[in-house]
């Protein structure tokens, strides 16, 4: 079955999300799906423009973790 993930897991990442936007990054069109096991997240982060492509790149790969984090813990 494929389905968006349950609004608790949802949450988890919005509480993620909020912290990285006190960073100065701004998020749209999150879309997450389960397919047996998998969970899939799709979101657009948007980085300040002063930050390099090397900052973003970072932020990006640190949000990851984070989620990731945040959705094994729950």
């Amino acid at each position: 079955m494929d389905v968006a993930l349950p609004e608790q897991e949802r949450g988890l990442i919005e509480e993620v999300m909020k912290v990285y936007r006190g960073k100065g990054v701004h998020f749209h069109a999150l879309r997450t799906r389960q397919a047996a096991a998998r969970r899939f997240i799709s979101v657009h982060m948007l980085v300040p423009g002063e930050w390099s492509v090397h900052d973003a790149h970072h932020i990006a790969e640190e949000f990851e973790a984070d989620v990731r984090a945040a959705l094994v813990e729950s």
